[in-house]
């Protein structure tokens, strides 16, 4: 039964695998996301291209892009130390929601059809993901 937010998610982008990953190549990164990426691998030394690559992956059980793990949630580390700490995927999910502004339960979303489509097109990008919440919660 899903009884919050963060398991609806985790159920829709990676039936709640953590180690999930979605490459998604049309993706545009920013330079700050690439520079930040680049510095939190340090002492190892990963290219311009790696970095990109892994900003331009979705990664673990909210499929957070690496663009917003490296801006929006500030990932200090690198992608693998994330996919393995479902605490840490935790955290960045939070993190994320409450910086887009869509930091809502899931009877807000069920309830009010306005912040169930914020909470798509923030989360998502594309106000159809509301759809796919609708039918993962029944509707």
């Amino acid at each position: 039964m899903i009884s919050t937010i963060s398991q609806l998610v985790a159920r829709v982008e990676s039936n709640g695998i953590p180690y999930a990953m979605r490459f998604e190549p049309k993706f545009t990164v920013s330079p700050q996301a690439v520079n930040n990426c680049i510095r939190a691998y340090k002492p190892l030394q990963i290219s311009r291209a790696t970095a990109e690559m892994i900003c331009r992956t979705s990664w673990g059980k909210f499929q957070i892009m690496g663009e917003n793990l490296y801006t929006v949630c500030n990932l200090q580390g690198d992608v693998n130390a994330f996919m393995s700490n479902e605490e840490l995927q935790e955290a960045c999910f939070q993190t994320f929601i409450e910086k887009r502004g869509i930091n809502f339960t899931l009877e807000d979303i069920r309830q009010d059809a306005g912040k169930m489509s914020m909470f798509a097109r923030r989360y998502n990008g594309s106000s159809e993901y509301a759809v796919t919440l609708k039918r993962a919660m029944g509707w």
